[in-house]
């Protein structure tokens, strides 16, 4: 049996010489001593974060439209941006029904588009979206979903097109509102218009009001029967409210602090409306601000996403009666997005909670690489230098510079027209990626070469790279064979164990006199190497990918990096509370820890009534990149179920734990990727039991 290294040990008072049971559940001795956590003082928080763990995410995303549909009981959400796929603009429908995501199937939906706005109109049961950007034009679209399918409203007037906009359903006046945006096409940019929809048509409202501003946000709010906005980029800390025939500037005793691309919602369960986070010039924020129809108030949040998020989505879920957050950005400039879904309760007096913080360890490092050329980084290997890879043992590849030149074609070359795929048969299987072999692989006319059946593709852009059919892209990019050049497929001649694709002077489309010369060699051995002549592409994509949703790793300069390995995507572990389960007293609390190796032999839950935040660093004993969040603690062993590691801990009823704070992380024997001692540790929770 596997022994864990001490991490941390637990030894004070009451705790001394408690066991766990061999099966990971918690028996009598470990719920004496949870019990004897009451000698803490209980903490107390007016509201607080949850984390949830669905069983299906979204992909990372920002700048989408998110309301709740009330009468469906379920929350919408569509479209948006991921930052980390450089510049992905999502299409897609996702539900929330109170635990886990959807991406239903419908029968005609909206296009993809980023910065579109949402509200919904209960009276009708209708979600209704409108505007945004598709990444070459603003929209003035209307759309409604009806809680199972979207369709395309055909209305005589418009607002202008724009995106970071703000739609609100004016309850009182039965109408869907519409102010102000963003629109650089046109002149002035900022727009301050008033519009109402009435389910058929929109009508413009000549009123003063507002300034004109974007990523300002708006909701209804029952406690003064009309429509609140706050903020915006040119009225960052104003708050207004429409009536349903004209604008009033409303001075409150607090204001909260300037913001744009904010968020805010109506909570039904405490009669208020809920802003949070957005940013300004100063940075990101993370607090949440309250609105009772007179007057603002700061909430003092316990846990939360992580800080200064923006960009992201809120409504109130009515399945979980609790605010939903979800994704967002927190990197300034936009450079990073996230996936995490959160709920916030904002009276959590008795009402039990876990959350997390900092980040686990063990991940593996990626498996696919690439470097992206345009006007602002041309190639830069032209004449002078490739790249090859050498095949691992378990399905890695360690990368190395080459030097060597293009074995000239000695074969009639293939005839490709422009946009176009040709299967191609090797003369031996080629083994690639982790334990995946082929006798077949994909010539596309525009420089890349797939190791599984795939449609030919001009845009080289990484979200298709990574989720796509495995391949290598020698020089993806717009080229045109048809045009002018050759393409040659065939066995080097001196080496029956070498299969050459080779383009010859293959002009770019549209620009025949950018010509590209290079070749991928495939070795039955499983090694793949880029040798390049001219290359004037303009704009390319090379590297190579396992696809099917391959982790982004981010642009690489192939050309100063002597040799770098590329890993198989092991995530790190996790831990989390199994969904549905909190930490109710008189109740058993599930945790569970993600994400752990098929070579593992052991894991532990950590509990402790000391936090370490931010982490101790880990590297020194051993295990790099890996910290610990608890501090003197008890080991209780985990049951291990694929993947998964679980543990009930069952809690005793009673006040006596009502509001303590208890920190836990969980720890794993047997992880590769962390050397020279195998284990990894997970990111922090903190469980704080109560009555409800």
């Amino acid at each position: 049996m596997a022994t864990f290294p001490t991490l941390g040990r637990y030894d004070h008072g009451d705790l001394r010489g408690h066991r766990f049971s061999s099966d990971g559940n918690m028996r009598s001795p470990t719920t004496a001593l949870l019990a004897s956590l009451s000698l803490l003082t209980a903490t107390s928080a007016q509201g607080v974060w949850l984390q949830q763990s669905p069983t299906n995410s979204p992909p990372a995303r920002a700048m989408f439209g998110m309301t709740e549909v009330t009468l469906q009981n379920q929350v919408l959400m569509f479209g948006g941006e991921d930052f980390e796929q450089g510049g992905s603009t999502f299409g897609d429908t996702w539900i929330w029904d109170g635990t886990d995501w959807s991406n239903p199937a419908t029968p005609t939906a909206p296009g993809a588009r980023e910065g579109a706005s949402m509200t919904y109109d209960i009276i009708r049961d209708r979600a209704v979206m409108f505007a945004g950007w598709t990444g070459g034009a603003y929209l003035n679209e209307t759309w409604e979903w009806d809680g199972s399918s979207w369709t395309l409203i055909p209305t005589a007037n418009a607002p202008q097109a724009c995106d970071w906009t703000a739609l609100a359903f004016d309850l009182g006046n039965s109408e869907v509102v519409q102010f102000g945006g963003h629109d650089w096409q046109a002149p002035g940019g900022v727009l301050n218009a008033t519009w109402t929809y009435d389910g058929t048509n929109w009508t413009q409202h000549a009123v003063s009001g507002p300034s004109g501003r974007w990523g300002h946000a708006m909701v209804y709010d029952p406690n003064s029967g009309s429509v609140l906005l706050f903020g915006g980029s040119n009225g960052g800390n104003e708050t207004w409210s429409w009536d349903g025939s004209a604008w009033t500037q409303l001075f409150p005793a607090t204001t909260p602090p300037e913001r744009r691309f904010h968020s805010m919602a109506y909570d039904p369960t405490r009669n208020t409306v809920v802003m949070v986070s957005g940013d300004w010039s100063t940075g990101g924020l993370n607090d949440v601000w309250e609105w009772d129809g007179t007057d603002w108030t700061q909430n003092t949040a316990s846990g939360g996403p992580p800080s200064g998020y923006y960009l992201h989505g809120m409504a109130y879920d009515p399945a979980s009666q609790q605010m939903l957050h979800h994704g967002g950005s927190n990197v300034p400039n936009r450079g990073g997005s996230s996936n995490e879904t959160w709920t916030w309760i904002g009276n959590a007096t008795n009402f039990a909670t876990f959350s997390t913080y900092g980040s686990g360890c063990g991940e593996g490092s990626g498996s696919s690489f690439y470097e992206q050329f345009d006007g602002a980084n041309p190639f830069d290997m032209a004449n002078t230098m490739g790249w090859t890879m050498l095949p691992g043992t378990s399905g890695d590849y360690v990368i190395v510079q080459g030097f060597q030149p293009i074995v000239p074609p000695t074969t009639n070359s293939l005839t490709f027209g422009d946009d176009q795929v040709q299967q191609i048969t090797l003369p031996f299987s080629f083994p690639y990626g982790n334990g995946n072999s082929t006798t077949d692989v994909w010539v596309d006319s525009n420089g890349s070469v797939s190791f599984a059946s795939q449609n030919s593709d001009f845009t080289p852009t990484v979200a298709e790279f990574l989720n796509q059919a495995p391949r290598v892209a020698p020089l993806w990019g717009d080229l045109s064979p048809n045009v002018g050049g050759t393409i040659h497929a065939e066995v080097d001649q001196s080496n029956p164990a070498v299969f050459h694709i080779t383009f010859t002077g293959v002009p770019e489309f549209g620009v025949a006199s950018n010509l590209s010369d290079f070749q991928v060699s495939l070795e039955q051995s499983g090694i793949i190497e880029v040798k390049y002549g001219q290359v004037m592409l303009s704009t390319s994509l090379i590297g190579y990918t396992p696809g099917g949703g391959s982790p982004d790793p981010g642009s690489i300069d192939v050309s100063t990096l002597t040799s770098f390995q590329l890993g198989n995507d092991l995530p790190a572990i996790g831990l989390r509370s199994q969904t549905g389960s909190r930490p109710v007293l008189g109740s058993t609390f599930t945790l569970e820890v993600t994400e752990i190796p098929p070579t593992a032999t052991a894991a532990a839950l950590l509990i402790s009534i000391f936090q370490i935040d931010p982490g101790a660093d880990l590297g020194g004993i051993g295990m790099p990149g890996c910290s610990l969040y608890v501090g003197d603690s008890v080991p209780a062993p985990l049951v291990i179920n694929g993947s998964i590691g679980s543990i009930g801990l069952p809690l005793p009823a009673g006040s006596s734990l009502a509001g303590a704070n208890i920190y836990l992380q969980g720890a794993v024997i047997g992880v590769p990727n962390v050397q020279p001692l195998p284990v990894a540790t997970t990111n922090g929770g903190i469980m704080r039991p109560d009555v409800n």
